[in-house]
């Protein structure tokens, strides 16, 4: 069985016992602010997701369907909650 750890800047494999612990680079998402407070992500040419600020201190972070991710106190954290979403469930 083999776990993956996301962190900014690459993936941590871990193979339990059996193996060992590498590393992988993870996709970057590209962010563009398309309109005052909001922002999209995509990879290779693909839509990843968005964040749009909802509130004076208030970012929603939605996937690439639509889906809503969370609701944020800062951009930052919006966008990295649809960076991990990208890398644990679409597999990129």
């Amino acid at each position: 069985m083999t776990i993956s750890l996301e962190a900014r800047g690459g993936v941590a494999d871990y193979a339990g016992d059996e193996g060992t612990v590498g590393t992988s680079t993870a996709p970057t998402l590209d962010w563009r602010e398309v309109d005052t407070g909001f922002w999209v992500a995509s990879s290779g040419g693909n839509f990843c997701g968005t964040v749009e600020r909802t509130g004076r201190r208030r970012y929603d972070a939605r996937d690439a369907m639509g889906v809503a991710l969370g609701d944020f106190t800062d951009a930052a954290s919006a966008q990295l909650a649809v960076e991990e979403h990208v890398v644990l469930h679409e597999g990129k």
